[in-house]
């Protein structure tokens, strides 16, 4: 079974469950904390019916390119449903960090493309 989405490239849904629950239970023994984040895009679906299905990948990718350009090694993100990427972090790793989680998704959003589109 494929662990990747083959349209963003990030794990699939059922990969990402796979390694949380990894992650989880892992926690029992280091004792450390995890952060999950779930991004879900609002009014998404109007973007399909207005503009094309093809636009609306079009967006997904990018947003999901930018999303996991912000992630670390460490991290994992996926691309959960149609309008929702995800991604969990050690608490550790977030804690290294010099920005917030809850920033993520505004930077994200205006994080600037280095690749033509």
């Amino acid at each position: 079974m494929a662990s990747y989405d083959p349209l963003t490239g990030l794990f699939n849904r059922e990969h990402f469950n796979t390694l949380l629950e990894r992650q989880l239970a892992s926690l029992e023994f280091t004792q450390s904390g995890l952060a999950v984040l779930f991004l879900d895009l609002d009014d998404f679906k109007p973007i399909n019916d207005s503009f094309g299905h093809a636009s609306g990948d079009e967006l997904l990718v990018e947003i999901s390119r930018r999303f996991k350009r912000l992630m670390r090694a460490n991290d994992f993100t996926a691309h959960s449903t149609s309008s929702r990427p995800s991604t969990c972090a050690p608490m550790k790793s977030l804690a290294s960090r010099p920005w917030h989680a809850g920033t993520i998704p505004s930077r994200a959003y205006s994080a600037r493309s280095t690749s033509s589109m």
